[in-house]
């Protein structure tokens, strides 16, 4: 286990390295290269005898998981490549544009992305629902420049706070709002207890409900911390 962690901290500085250094590197190629590590170094030692045997290691593989969060993602990545996803984004904030509304209301538009990002999360996975809406806040900051200052009217920092409240809360409505969601349904099902997506929701959208009326009370009650945050 501890070799693995070791792979896995490599991996996550690997993450962070190849943003802030501008690394040449995909990100599904240090992936790949952590899981490779993490896979070699995890047999280093261990005698013929106590080493599990290949079909029992891929019995125990959550093949419907994986299946399920590759479907997802071509999925979303589609919607994302017609996009579908920034269409919605653009329809949100249509009321909140040139007209001087978001202006005069900066922490009503934070409210807003917020719960439609909560609900967008708990109908499509909460990654790559976020991952698509991250250039979206980016235009709406560029749309909002004076022509002449080049100073923007909106400032977009509390726009990425709300949306990582509402992807973040939202994920838990339902069994696909996020990954860790559906690795949770998959480990519960084949230890003896199936968990329905009628239970599932049961507790998920109140959690949801809560959790998001309480991270809007806090954006509005302490907006202006967020805008230096």
């Amino acid at each position: 286990m501890y070799r693995t962690l070791g792979a896995l901290a490599v991996t996550v500085v690997m993450f962070a390295a190849v943003e802030l250094l501008h690394l040449d590197l995909e990100i599904s190629a240090v992936s790949l290269g952590g899981a490779g590590i993490a896979m070699s170094i995890s047999m280093l030692g261990v005698p013929e005898e106590k080493r599990m045997d290949i079909h029992e290691v891929v019995h125990k593989v959550e093949w419907g998981a994986l299946l399920f969060f590759a479907g997802l993602f071509v999925m979303v990545g589609g919607l994302e490549a017609m996009g579908y996803l920034e269409a919605i984004a653009n329809m949100i904030f249509d009321g909140f544009g040139p007209d001087g509304t978001v202006h005069n209301s900066p922490v009503v538009l934070v409210i807003v992305l917020i719960w439609v990002s909560a609900i967008a999360s708990a109908i499509v996975d909460n990654i790559p629902f976020c991952a698509a809406m991250l250039p979206v806040i980016l235009e709406i900051g560029e749309l909002s420049k004076d022509p002449i200052t080049g100073v923007a009217e909106v400032d977009i920092i509390p726009l990425y706070w709300a949306l990582a409240i509402g992807c973040g809360f939202g994920g838990n409505a339902t069994p696909i709002g996020s990954s860790a969601n559906v690795m949770t349904i998959a480990i519960s099902e084949r230890g003896g207890h199936k968990i329905s997506t009628k239970e599932w929701l049961g507790v998920g959208v109140p959690v949801m409900i809560i959790t998001c009326t309480i991270g809007s009370i806090v954006v509005a009650l302490f907006y202006d911390h967020f805008l230096t945050a």
